[in-house]
């Protein structure tokens, strides 16, 4: 019963996305220094990351305490139980905003998410790689693509982090990169 209440909180910790009570005519954080969040839509965005994080460590605490499925293999079935919640609550962030050309992305939520379920010296080293291709290509896609690569390519080499979890993480984390493909949106707030 215990991995099932652990569940049920990370439920609506990671499915209910807070941005449906932004200020009404606000942009997500883009690029240029005019359009970061502020006022309410800033109180959001911080409430995002922690309700990410506790989100997350709920939802790595209750995979954990999952009965093994027969067949499955078993040191594997807790990791790929938490890709596919952060998987699916990454895609369910960036739909929840939507105009009919975008998603808006939700770094904020990716950010709660990773503080809680990867390495810190693992994101130490990947969010230069995922801030430096933000900046270079000027976009959030780049920035949540480069960010799963990253994961998956350093938390193999990392031995304080289970591998399997950053690889199966690293992929999961790219569900709102590959959403607005198949959506044919772009992913980010519009340019002016």
């Amino acid at each position: 019963m215990l991995p099932y209440l652990f569940l049920a909180l990370a439920a609506p910790l990671l499915f209910v996305p807070l941005w449906v009570w932004r200020q009404k005519g606000a942009r997500l954080g883009g690029f240029d220094q005019r359009a970061w969040p502020r006022g309410r839509n800033l109180l959001i965005t911080v409430a995002d990351v922690a309700r990410a994080a506790l989100g997350g460590w709920a939802l790595a605490k209750g995979a954990e305490l999952l009965p093994a499925i027969p067949g499955a293999p078993a040191d594997w079935m807790p990791h790929v139980w938490v890709a596919v919640g952060a998987g699916a609550a990454l895609a369910v962030q960036a739909g929840s905003w939507t105009d009919e050309d975008h998603f808006h992305a939700p770094i904020a939520f990716l950010a709660g998410l990773c503080a809680v379920l990867v390495h810190p010296l693992v994101l130490a080293l990947m969010l230069p790689l995922a801030i430096g291709s933000a900046l270079a290509v000027r976009a959030w896609s780049a920035c949540i693509f480069t960010a799963g690569l990253g994961m998956a390519g350093v938390g193999l080499a990392v031995e304080q982090q289970d591998w399997r979890r950053t690889l199966l993480l690293g992929v999961a984390v790219n569900a709102p990169v590959l959403l607005t493909v198949m959506a044919g949106r772009h992913l980010g707030a519009a340019r002016k």
